[in-house]
């Protein structure tokens, strides 16, 4: 047992010494158990593979040392074999041979079938990674995870825009009846349990303060009562959450500069209004804004500033480059968190930039103060979106309600 323990680790830095030239991603950690990504897939099939896989490492071992001749003749190899780059490995499913997936069965992540399904209907890594919410590198990925599950090439890379091989061709329609079959086996499971009148609505946390409610008691009073579970996170994380099936709804800011990457064919928005940012302050004695702008070089104005991650990040900043004007700015707080800086700003630590349905009522008691009154006006939509097959028919009732 402890001999089969030191050949572990002994392949393990193999691998590592291996793999180091080939991706920054990839990390094979002692375990147990080994821990291993996506990309490392082949790799963990290597670590399990028969003995006629095993020379594809092709890791040179130094001869035995025996007697000082040999020791010589051994150190003088090892210093060889430091000189010598590190093996390649040919990371393509037909060098894995047949015989090995047919003993050992990987595991296969459904959402890997969903980039297949995707990257099939785009015709293109980079369209396809945007519409599954991921980067290209690891969408990319995935879908090599995939192929190396199969034993085969799925996508010819050699032609633009890129087609299916023989095989991605024969897994594609498979790939479509799963998904859907998941998919439909869910919704029978939820129905099952009870919950044919629980409605699941993503959205982000600043609008389920602003706009949830007045939207919820309004679609109540048209589709009646109903019990709503809310997903509050990033606007990538509820358009996935809709994708997948596990919010009904997503209630989003949109603004040109955040796009909907969601499948027109299969998806559909309404907007349910707008809403804008208005930089405020807390109230000197006299009234003025204790932070205004545009401020002066040796004077700059004290900024509550949004992390550069959320959405009202980016559409602050697409109004601020439209304002001809010079702005003098110092950040002293940076939150992805829009109600952190309301309090902030209530406290008068610093001007914010904030939706107008969160600080209107400080507004009108004078708690805050407009901080840039001649400013531009940086203006939003708020949408709803659902997939335009809804899964029963109170969704259906809450949609037609959501409307004018």
């Amino acid at each position: 047992m402890m001999n089969s323990n030191r050949k572990t680790d002994s392949l393990v830095d193999d691998l590592n010494y291996l793999t180091g030239p080939i991706t920054n991603h990839f990390i094979v950690q002692r375990g147990p158990p080994i821990a291993l990504n996506a990309q490392g897939l082949l790799f963990r099939a290597i670590l399990h593979a028969p003995k006629p896989f095993l020379p594809l490492l092709r890791v040179p071992q130094p001869p035995p040392i025996g007697g000082k001749s040999e020791q010589k003749r051994g150190k003088k190899n090892e210093k060889n074999l430091k000189r010598r780059e590190p093996a390649k490995l040919n990371l393509s499913p037909q060098a894995i041979p047949s015989t090995h997936f047919c003993n050992k069965v990987l595991p296969v992540d459904h959402k890997w079938l969903e980039d297949f399904i995707a990257l099939a209907r785009e015709r293109s890594f980079s369209r396809a990674a945007e519409l599954r919410h991921v980067t290209q590198p690891q969408f990319s990925r995935r879908v090599r995870a995939l192929e190396l599950w199969v034993g085969a090439d799925l996508v010819n890379r050699a032609v633009v825009p890129l087609g299916l091989t023989a095989a991605g061709e024969e897994l594609l329609p498979v790939a479509r009846r799963a998904v859907a079959s998941l998919n439909d086996v869910r919704a029978r499971i939820r129905h099952a349990q009870g919950g044919l009148d629980w409605v699941t609505l993503a959205t982000g946390r600043t609008l389920s303060r602003t706009a949830v409610p007045g939207w919820l008691a309004r679609v109540k009073r048209g589709a009646g009562e109903f019990r709503l579970r809310i997903l509050t996170g990033a606007i990538h994380e509820g358009a996935t959450a809709l994708e997948q099936g596990v919010a009904d709804f997503l209630l989003s800011f949109t603004h040109p500069r955040l796009p909907m990457l969601l499948d027109d064919q299969a998806f559909e928005g309404m907007t349910l209004g707008t809403d804008e940012l208005v930089a405020v302050s807390a109230p000197r004695p006299d009234g003025r804004a204790l932070h205004a702008l545009p401020g002066i070089a040796r004077d700059p104005v004290r900024v509550l500033g949004y992390a550069p991650t959320l959405a009202l990040s980016q559409v602050l900043q697409d109004g601020l480059s439209r304002d001809g004007r010079e702005l003098f700015l110092h950040t002293v707080t940076e939150s992805d968190f829009a109600e952190s800086l309301h309090e902030q700003a209530l406290q008068g630590v610093g001007l914010a930039w904030l939706p107008r349905g969160l600080v209107g009522d400080d507004l009108r008691s004078g708690r805050l103060v407009a901080a840039d009154p001649q400013g531009i006006v940086v203006r939003f939509e708020i949408r709803l979106y659902r997939n335009r097959s809804p899964r029963n028919d109170l969704v259906q009732r809450i949609w037609a309600a959501s409307g004018p």
